[in-house]
Formats: structure tokens, C-alpha cells, sequence
């Protein structure tokens, strides 16, 4: 393989990419279940129906995507081909989602909410799979891994900031501009442009040097070796406990916890619009604060240790505020209540920062062992697996949510006259419980499978050691 050089240039390059999946996954994921149940109508259920369903839809497609990518031949290289696809598309699948026609039934409007999700998700897919399965290929190394991954947090983090931004300081600024459908229409035009812009940065800035790497010597049809593959990953230790355990913290993170934001902050925590931003908009705070103590802790730190640090910190910052209002201790709507939730914001986007660098890096270190145990590469497939957690967050996380308001009565239409009654004091405390003790017991049943990932800088380097002697004698 010819690799590159990975100076600062090409790496923010590469980077702007990484906007694309953040503002689908963060932006999208916070404002998604919260649209379809006050603007679009849709009951909590039928809404957490509709990410289901797009979820599943996803688990057929992502690895199939990873897989013709793994074995895909062309003169733009393996990955680039696939991320042209979805850098047109994506944009498109993110208007059509907000920008819902005037008029249409109920039903049609079940069947076009979930059309352009699904929609949504493949072209992310597209995008995505082959991009991030770009970084084992341009870099071997286990520190750099990290560093790169650092960049693509800092375009990350510009990205969600600058949308999230516009979004509650413009666009949705106004009393009740949340359950009105006009703010939605420049608020996709935004995303859209955005994801636009960046995709096409990365795409065509790396193409020189994508040419350069290895690909396979004839086209390889995905479906004649594709059970086979998916077959090797599970028998691979490393892949098992870190898809498990990255799956688990995602659907309770930026799944399950993100989707019901915007209804904790509004009618547990009693904050107006004006200060519903607050916690939003601290979540690129905590991404900010994670940058130099992330590329300090790579240094120092095993990048699974860094995952269980996440997850700690994660659990015991939102279980106690809500517990602590609901004992009457915080009151409603004041200050105390303010500060903890733009606490809780800055904190989930640290933790969001601290797992994203460790787990995409961990990822491509684990590529390198499955290319020490069965002599060949899947990129493609392995960062598939990661994708698939990261949407899985929004589809799964967003249909337990759905679910969960369901289960507690929370109504439909919460801003209404009628759904204003609903809202009791056992429904408001419910939601409480939902967003912090709930959250945190789900967030800890990703440890254990975090505790069986065993690969750590010393037997990464012994791989990569291995696979060079390999290479060049043809005996391990």
C-alpha cells in the first residue's frame, strides 16, 4: 500500500467529512421524534415506529454497503465511488424529511416521514461506511489513528455548533416555533447545504490519494463472499465486545437520551424556548473541553479505559439532577434547574467526544486483527458495524423513546389545550426518571462487553509487527 502523507492539511481535509454523520446523528437525532410528534402529529409509538423501521432497513443494508466497497475496483478507488452517491443524495433525504407537504392524510403522512428516513439513512450509509473505513487504510499507526480522529471531532463539533446555533437562536426562537412546521423548511436547507459542502470537501480532496491505495486486483461481487465475512468478524473477540458494547452506549447516548431532550427540557425541567437552547448548544462545549483532554489522554491512557471513563462520568452526572428535582430539592424553572441542565449538556458532549475518538480508533485497530487472523482486510465491513451503532442511536434509541413516552402517557400533542391536560405531575416526574436513572442503567450494560476488548497499544503493535513479517516472508 502507498500510503499518503498525513500532514495537518490532509487531515482537516479528510475531517470535513465527518460533519455529515454528527449532524445527522446529533442534530437530526435531537430534533427528530420531537417533529414527528408535534408537527407532524404522528402518536409517540407510531413515530418510534417509523425510526424502527428505517433501523431495519439499515441492518440489511449497511454491512452490504461495507462489503462492495471492501471488494469494489475503479479507476476513483474503492471508497470514493460510494461516497459520491451518498454526498448527492443525503442532502436531498434530509429536505424531504423537514419539509413535510401541506395536506396530506394521516396515513400518507406515516408512509412519506418514513420513505425519506429510510432514504436518509442509506445515503448516510453511502457516505459514511466507505469514508470512515478510509482511516486504517491512510494511517497504520496507533497514536495518529486517535489524532485523526481528533480532527474529525473538531469539524464535528464546528458543524453541530453552527447549525444548533442558527437553529435556536433563528430559526426556532419563538414561543412555540418548535411545534410550528415553517422554522423546519430553513433549518433542512441548512443541514443540507452544510452536509453538501463538506461531503464534497472530503470526497474530491482525497481523491489523489485514495487512487494510490491498495485495491483488489478484479471486481468482487459482495454477495458471493458476504456471509463468509460477516461470519469471520463475529469470530473475532475484539469486533464482538466492541460492537456490543459501542451499540449499547449509543442507543442510550445519542439515541434513547437525545431523542427525549427536547420533552425533558420543555416539561420536566420547566424551561422556556429561550433557555431550551442553553443545554443544546453546551453540548459543542463539552465537545470542546474533550479535544485537548482527549489528544492529552491518547498519550497516557488505553483507548477501552477511556470508554469506561465515558461511561462513568456519563451515569453519574444525569442520574442525580433529575432525582434531586423530583425530591423537591431543585424547584422547577429556577436557576438551580438551569445550571444542572447546561451542566448535563457540557457533559454529554465531553463523554460524546472522549468515545468518538476512542471508538472509531479502536475500530481500526481491530481491522488490523482481523488481518492478522485471517490474512485479509474489512475496513469496509468493520466501520459498517460502527455506522450501523451510530444510526442504530437514532432509529432503536428514538423507538424505545417513542415507546417510553408512550407508556407514561405523554400526549401527542403536548402545546394543545387538551394535551396541556394530560401533562400530570406523574407524567412530568416520569419523564425525569426516563432521562436520568433509566438513561444511566441502560448506559451501564455497554461495561461488560468494554471489559472484554483486550487490544491495547502493546498487542496492536505486535500485530502490526506480524503482519509485516507476514508480508514479507509469507509465514507469520
Amino acid at each position: 500500500m502507498i500510503k499518503p502523507p498525513l500532514n495537518k492539511g490532509f487531515m482537516l481535509i479528510y475531517s470535513t467529512g465527518q460533519a455529515s454523520e454528527m449532524l445527522v446523528a446529533g442534530v437530526v437525532g435531537t430534533f427528530l421524534l420531537f417533529y414527528l410528534t408535534s408537527v407532524c402529529g404522528l402518536r409517540p409509538d407510531v413515530a418510534g415506529l417509523v425510526l424502527f423501521i428505517s433501523l431495519a432497513v439499515d441492518a440489511v443494508a449497511d454491512p452490504v454497503i461495507g462489503a462492495a466497497s471492501d471488494g469494489w475496483n475503479s479507476r476513483l478507488g474503492r471508497r470514493h465511488p460510494f461516497m459520491i452517491v451518498g454526498l448527492i443524495t443525503l442532502p436531498i433525504a434530509i429536505i424531504g424529511v423537514f419539509v413535510l407537504p401541506t395536506g396530506l392524510p394521516a396515513g400518507w403522512i406515516f408512509g412519506y416521514v418514513l420513505a425519506f428516513n429510510i432514504l436518509m439513512r442509506i445515503s448516510l450509509s453511502f457516505f459514511m461506511l466507505p469514508y470512515a473505513a478510509l482511516l486504517p487504510e491512510f494511517s497504520t499507526d496507533y497514536t495518529e489513528r486517535s489524532r485523526m480522529m481528533i480532527y474529525r471531532l473538531v469539524i464535528a463539533l464546528l458543524a453541530q455548533a453552527a447549525v444548533l446555533a442558527l437553529s435556536f437562536g433563528v430559526f426556532f426562537k419563538g414561543e412555540n416555533a418548535l411545534s410550528e412546521a415553517s422554522p423546519y423548511v430553513p433549518f433542512a436547507f441548512l443541514m443540507a447545504g452544510i452536509i453538501l459542502i463538506t461531503c464534497l470537501v472530503s470526497t474530491f480532496g482525497t481523491l489523489p490519494a485514495a487512487i494510490m491505495l491498495r485495491r483488489p486486483s478484479e471486481m468482487q461481487p459482495p454477495m458471493s463472499r458476504f456471509f463468509k465475512e460477516i461470519f469471520e468478524l463475529f469470530r473475532n473477540p475484539s469486533f464482538v465486545s466492541l460492537f456490543f458494547g459501542i451499540l449499547i452506549y449509543m442507543i442510550a447516548g445519542m439515541g434513547f437520551l437525545n431523542s427525549i431532550n427536547l420533552h425533558v427540557f420543555r416539561y420536566f425541567w420547566d424551561l422556556t424556548p429561550e433557555q431550551m437552547r442553553m443545554p443544546t448548544i453546551a453540548q459543542p462545549v463539552g465537545i470542546l473541553i474533550s479535544i485537548p483532554l482527549t489528544a492529552r489522554l491518547v498519550k497516557v491512557m488505553e483507548k477501552r479505559n477511556m470508554m469506561l471513563v465515558a461511561v462513568g462520568i456519563f451515569t453519574i452526572t444525569y442520574s442525580i439532577p433529575p432525582l434531586l428535582k423530583i425530591m423537591g430539592i431543585l424547584p422547577p424553572g429556577g436557576f438551580a434547574s438551569l445550571a444542572c441542565v447546561i451542566l448535563s449538556g457540557i457533559v454529554f458532549g465531553l463523554c460524546i467526544g472522549l468515545s468518538f475518538v476512542s471508538a472509531g480508533s479502536m475500530v481500526a485497530d481491530a481491522t488490523d486483527e482481523h488481518d492478522y487472523l485471517f490474512g485479509n482486510r474489512r475496513e469496509g465491513l468493520y466501520f459498517a458495524s460502527l455506522v450501523f451503532a451510530s444510526k442504530a442511536a437514532l432509529g432503536l434509541g428514538g423507538m424505545l423513546a417513542g415507546f417510553s413516552l408512550q407508556l407514561i402517557g405523554f400526549p401527542s400533542a403536548p402545546a394543545s389545550p387538551e394535551g396541556a391536560a394530560q401533562l400530570t405531575p406523574q407524567v412530568t416526574r416520569w419523564l425525569g426518571l426516563l432521562w436520568g436513572p433509566v438513561f444511566a442503567t441502560g448506559m451501564l450494560l455497554s461495561v461488560p462487553f468494554f471489559l472484554r476488548y483486550k487490544l491495547d497499544r502493546k498487542t496492536h503493535h505486535k500485530i502490526l509487527n506480524a503482519i509485516t513479517a507476514r508480508n514479507t516472508t509469507g509465514q507469520i
